[in-house]
């Protein structure tokens, strides 16, 4: 049992861009395995499981994220897009955490989380969080598994705000709010000015 991923259903890729004509639908399989076994072998043993038809390509692979990337097109922005959400694993298998993991990808990747930071006046990792799992999601899955990166992205918060705060940006204060059973609760809050 080889721990594999099942791309989304490639039911938008064009075959003549001209005519609009599709490809036939169609999944991208992907299967970690090591050992003695090689591209052809496998390709023999799914076709004894599928048949023959069922198949058109098998090949080895090198990077595992541009392998997983190409799931859904994601850096193919010529091609249909697929959802990432839709990719499923088996056997163990987490094409998630592959999104971003070559070299260089995460420079770009926290560049691009700076970005929406600084855009949205972000204070709070959690809003941050809620704004990626909402609105991009494949950060938000790099992100979750990127520790190093997460934790990078958490300093460059509070590294932020105590500029901010330094500098007059950020005003700190409380507020007394009433609760549902009638008492009062006074919360801290922060906001850029």
């Amino acid at each position: 049992q080889a721990p594999c991923s099942i791309s989304p259903l490639h039911d938008k890729d064009l075959k003549d861009e001209e005519t609009g004509e599709l490809k036939k639908a169609h999944y991208h399989f992907l299967a970690y395995y090591k050992g003695k076994t090689n591209a052809y072998k496998f390709y023999t043993m799914l076709c004894s499981i599928f048949g023959e038809d069922s198949f058109f390509g098998v090949e080895d692979i090198l990077f595992m994220n541009k392998s997983i990337r190409y799931h859904c097109h994601l850096d193919n922005p010529e091609k249909a897009q697929y959802d990432i959400k839709k990719i499923k694993d088996f056997n163990g298998f987490s094409s998630l955490k592959y999104l971003y993991n070559e070299n260089g990808d995460d420079v770009m990747l926290k560049r691009d989380i700076k970005q929406i930071i600084k855009d949205n006046n972000f204070l709070f990792y959690s809003e941050l969080d809620d704004y990626l799992e909402e609105n991009e999601f494949e950060m938000f899955v790099s992100l979750t598994h990127n520790k190093p990166l997460r934790r990078e992205i958490i300093d460059y918060m509070k590294s932020r705000e105590s500029m901010l705060m330094y500098s007059g940006g950020v005003q700190k204060g409380y507020t007394k709010i009433k609760m549902e059973n009638g008492t009062e609760k006074v919360i801290f809050n922060r906001q850029i000015v």
